[in-house]
């Protein structure tokens, strides 16, 4: 509709401009080195609209022909961006195929192109670190880590190199500029924890344990249990003291019962200092949770049994807390043999014969074949049958 509008609104322009020439056409004179012209209003006007025009012409003629040359080159830097797209692509496949001798010949064919490319610097680092050549991919992260939009991936690969190498001092400190960077990355901050454990740092491993748990990153349950291993390192550190070892080594099993390493120390601790029964508790506990033979072991020594039947009825009490796991019977087999108990003896292991038996009781069956029926032919055939035991778990 408004086209139609416009329309009529120039008809009536023309119609009016027309008008008006006729009724007074008027004339243009010009005079130039004696040369006189008379030309019509209309006529000049249309003459001096043809030259305007030319000019224009003109104007787009030689910007046309001048500007064949830039033409050419954004064609050619156009080719040769698509060259290098194609040739980054090649390398990042060959890569993820882990065709390492076909990546390495599209790095050095990129290398011509995308020297300057944080993607080509973050794969080619990543390509000479997978084909054992740390020092030219060491030289590409140092490279990316100097762009201000991938400071983070040059960062990440240096401290990978710094850790494969053990320098954990540099480690720490690239850890702590990538820290700045990205305050809240699982990567970072577990690594720092890792590097801060490595140098002794208990106190800023702890600190960054419970920010992980913070953040997320961490269950509360496997922050304990991470703590609580942390707190048995610092314990059995050389330069700490003994009272402050006993202290750690009490939260450590508060934190984590099943930490057999801190629950044998803390115990085997107790002892030392004359506090048999809270020993005793303290593997009791654990035997619960992570029962093992070195614990059962040091709970018989902590007792201290009188004869080998006491040692059965200690190995009966602890195994009360737990008693129908693999670790209680294989204790209880181990004790009532040495107890010459045959018939209790039989029965432990004739339960763990019905479990996943451990490869430990064929052993004590033998023993057991020997001393009650001294019979050194089934004794032979129960070794055999623990020698092919592991080649059945296979």
């Amino acid at each position: 509709m408004k086209w139609i509008l416009y329309l009529f609104l120039l008809l009536i322009a023309f119609a009016s401009i027309g008008l008006w020439y006729l009724q007074d056409p008027g004339y243009i004179k010009i005079i130039w080195l004696g040369v006189e012209i008379q030309l019509s209003v209309v006529i000049g006007f249309l003459i001096l609209l043809v030259f305007f025009c030319g000019l224009a012409l003109l104007k787009l003629t030689l910007s046309w022909l001048l500007g064949i040359p830039l033409r050419w080159i954004s064609f050619f830097q156009r080719a040769q961006e698509r060259k290098a797209d194609h040739e980054l692509l090649d390398l990042c496949t060959a890569f993820e195929a882990e065709s390492f001798t076909s990546a390495i010949h599209s790095q050095k064919k990129a290398s011509k192109h995308l020297a300057k490319n944080p993607f080509f610097l973050w794969f080619s680092g990543n390509l000479f670190e997978k084909t054992d050549n740390p020092l030219e991919a060491e030289k590409c992260f140092v490279e990316l880590s100097q762009l201000p939009s991938a400071s983070f991936l040059g960062l990440k690969g240096q401290i990978r190199a710094a850790l494969h190498r053990g320098d954990s001092k540099l480690a720490s400190i690239l850890l702590e500029k990538a820290e700045e960077l990205v305050p809240s990355s699982s990567w970072v901050l577990t690594h720092l924890k890792n590097v801060a454990i490595e140098q002794k740092n208990f106190t800023k491993a702890k600190d960054l344990i419970l920010r992980l748990e913070d953040l997320g990153y961490l269950s509360s349950e496997i922050s304990k249990k991470k703590i609580a291993s942390l707190l048995y390192l610092q314990a059995m550190h050389p330069k700490t003291s003994l009272s402050k070892k006993e202290e750690l080594l009490k939260q450590s099993h508060g934190l984590d019962p099943s930490l057999s390493e801190a629950t044998a120390n803390f115990a085997q601790l107790l002892a030392d200092q004359g506090h048999k029964r809270e020993a005793l508790h303290v593997i009791e506990t654990t035997w619960v949770i992570a029962p093992t033979q070195s614990l059962g072991d040091l709970y018989l020594t902590i007792f201290t049994p009188k004869n080998d039947l006491d040692g059965y009825q200690a190995a009966s009490q602890l195994m009360r807390h737990n008693s129908k796991s693999k670790e209680s019977l294989l204790l209880l087999a181990r004790t009532a043999l040495k107890a010459h108990l045959w018939g209790e003896a039989r029965a432990a292991l004739s339960s763990l014969l019905k479990q996943d038996p451990p490869p430990e009781i064929y052993p004590l069956l033998a023993t057991l074949e020997l001393e009650e029926n001294h019979n050194p032919k089934a004794a032979i055939s129960w070794l055999e049958e623990g020698l092919q035991a592991p080649c059945k778990a296979t």
